[in-house]
């Protein structure tokens, strides 16, 4: 029903153009239908001049059946149709994709329990500490040079070695309850035989060389 509409509306309108040109042309009287004349002024001169134009070449309008049988080449799209869409596409993330990025739970229990091997434990390091300790401990060397049970009197020879420029220390003594006095100590048991005899020839004191195990 619509394409016969416009079939209609086209013919209607061909109808109408072809009215409008040459009704005007028939109804005219016969000296005038091919020939008209129009009066030119012009004011630079005084005569009157006629310009003659002649009427155009006639148009043959194809029928009303072959121009309704013409479609259109395009149809015609609404306005709403041709504005481009503002909106953002969406991302749509399936659940595949999220558990392929995630690691299995296998793997993450293995790199929790692999342990690298270059670097030792803190406690590992302070065991070697202690064992180091112990061993620089049991292979230090000192002089004994007194024994005392008032603690004061050990204080006072070993103020008074300190004064000398002797390294001496007390250690205090729990099994009998005296307070001796060492100079040391010395790693190598040359120097303790040196500061020994250092001590004979200084201050006549007769010390004895013995393994140092801690003292303060």
């Amino acid at each position: 029903m619509e394409q016969q509409l416009k079939h209609r509306l086209i013919g209607a309108t061909v109808l109408v153009s072809l009215g409008v040109i040459f009704i005007p042309i028939i109804l005219s009287p016969p000296e005038r239908a091919n020939e008209m004349s129009i009066d030119v002024f012009s004011p630079l001169e005084h005569n009157t001049r006629r310009s003659r134009i002649r009427p155009a070449e006639e148009f043959e309008w194809p029928p009303a059946e072959e121009i309704a049988d013409i479609e259109p080449e395009r149809p015609v799209v609404p306005f709403s149709q041709t504005r481009p869409s503002t909106t953002k596409p969406v991302v749509k993330v399936t659940r595949q994709e999220v558990r392929a990025r995630t690691p299995p739970p296998d793997t993450i229990a293995r790199e929790k329990k692999v342990l690298p091997r270059d670097e030792p434990s803190k406690t590992a390091l302070a065991s070697a500490e202690s064992e180091s300790s112990k061993e620089s401990a049991l292979k230090a060397w000192a002089v004994q040079v007194g024994s005392f049970s008032e603690q004061r009197n050990a204080l006072g020879l070993r103020d008074r070695l300190r004064a000398k420029g002797y390294r001496a220390f007390v250690k205090s003594i729990e099994a009998d309850g005296n307070t001796r006095v060492f100079v040391g100590p010395t790693l190598r048991r040359d120097d303790a035989l040196r500061a020994h005899e250092k001590l004979y020839s200084d201050l006549n004191i007769k010390g004895l060389v013995i393994r140092y195990s801690g003292g303060r």
